[in-house]
């Protein structure tokens, strides 16, 4: 048996892709596929790598050696990245870069409290 509840939607996604003359997701080509696999892994990974920093300024409140300048700049950059996504109507890249701003602003905010 078909599941019907999603074909419509499915049918406007692939309308919406041939329209915009966008490659197939996931893309057929195996390198294309796992590069596609590993940018979100590493975004992923990123903020994961980054949970020690907050906890170092939020938890033990040390911010020696913490530059306010890289992760303010850190911020901005995922702002630019936030209008890249919204202009290029990519959800994925907006809500990573939403979730990555927010992440370098809680290390900033920190930052600026516990010095």
């Amino acid at each position: 048996m078909v599941n019907t509840s999603n074909i419509g939607a499915h049918h406007q996604h692939v309308r919406k892709r041939i329209y915009n003359n966008l490659e197939e997701y996931p893309h057929p080509d195996k390198l294309k596929h796992f590069v596609d696999i590993l940018v979100f892994v590493a975004s992923i990974g990123g903020f994961i790598l980054t949970i020690p920093q907050i906890l170092l300024v939020w938890v033990n409140h040390q911010t020696a050696g913490v530059s306010i300048i890289s992760w303010s700049a850190y911020s901005v950059i995922a702002v630019i990245w936030i209008l890249y996504g919204s202009i290029h109507k990519e959800k994925t890249i907006i809500i990573l870069s939403i979730v990555s701003c927010f992440i370098n602003l809680l290390v900033v905010i920190g930052v600026l409290l516990f010095r």
